[in-house]
């Protein structure tokens, strides 16, 4: 059970990010994932209201908080903005495969930071990883259909290091978390979470711009980043929360590995988007890759 719903979590994360193709062509990064973290926000805080659980909120461990904060600076107000900026210039399943290989730097920070050793298993899903950065890289263009991504040019070039530095933040991000949830259930760090997340998001949009992000996205721009955060970020941040509790991070994050295959399968069908072969054989052995890197 706790195995599907780490998989029902990086389905929810592909969902999102193809709902989201759309709405990159006609807006900022900044307002899109400002306005995608109000759901959550809004949901988790009515979850832990209508519980009467704020109390165990407000008596958290400091170091909880300070982590927290961390995730939600580094997480969702880094990290996220950065994968929606690499959507148009890469494509859906370029930019969130190689996103995707974020276990690699967690892998990175466990080992030069808390001191962890790498077994072969994990070097062989470290080199499977980079393989498949570098099948991705190479990709001449994708086939047919509007909303494919051009050749490999400079615009592509920013686009697959902005999905990178979101791999790195990711990582930073997950360390986080698994320090958030010493102790606390996942309802309790994410009705901190959120809203924060969401406040900080929305004030540095109307700074940006002058305009609050609904405004800047309109009504059916505002609803379709609304419907995906409560994808992704309610939905599927709760299922990868206590899939991961009880399954663990090594395994759960193996099992988020098939992320950028949901998406690849996803934007073929409902983006007409038609990656060549290395760009498929790419997220595969991404995916090989990064199971083998946590599960060793």
């Amino acid at each position: 059970m706790a195995e599907l719903l780490v998989l029902g979590a990086a389905l929810s994360w592909a969902v999102s990010i193809v709902v989201l193709r759309s709405l990159t062509a006609r807006h900022g990064a900044l307002p899109i994932t400002a306005v995608r973290a109000i759901a959550p926000a809004v949901a988790f805080a009515l979850i832990v209201t209508v519980g009467g659980r704020w109390g165990e909120a407000v008596s958290m461990p400091l170091v909880n908080l300070l982590a927290i904060l961390a995730a939600v600076v580094v997480g969702i107000g880094g990290g996220e903005v950065l994968l929606v900026r690499a959507v148009p210039r890469v494509g859906v399943s370029r930019a969130y495969a190689l996103a995707s290989t974020y276990p690699l730097f967690t892998a990175l920070i466990a080992v030069t930071v808390l001191g962890e050793t790498l077994t072969v298993m994990d070097g062989v899903g470290g080199v499977l990883i980079v393989g498949a950065g570098l099948l991705l890289a190479i990709e001449p263009a994708a086939r047919s259909g509007a909303a494919a991504p051009g050749p490999w040019r400079l615009r592509t070039s920013v686009g697959a290091v902005l999905a990178l530095l979101a791999s790195v933040l990711f990582a930073i991000d997950l360390n986080a978390l698994r320090l958030a949830l010493e102790g606390l259930p996942p309802e309790i760090v994410n009705a901190v979470r959120m809203p924060l997340a969401a406040l900080a998001l929305n004030v540095a949009a109307l700074a940006s711009s002058g305009r609050w992000a609904p405004v800047s996205l309109g009504r059916r721009d505002s609803l379709i980043a609304l419907a995906s955060g409560l994808v992704a970020l309610t939905v599927g941040g709760y299922m990868f929360l206590s899939g991961i509790q009880v399954v663990g991070a090594a395994r759960g994050g193996a099992l988020t590995a098939m992320a950028p295959v949901f998406v690849l399968l996803l934007s073929s069908v409902t983006l007409r988007e038609r990656p060549g072969r290395y760009a498929i054989v790419g997220v595969l052995v991404s995916a090989v890759g990064v199971a083998l890197l946590t599960i060793g």
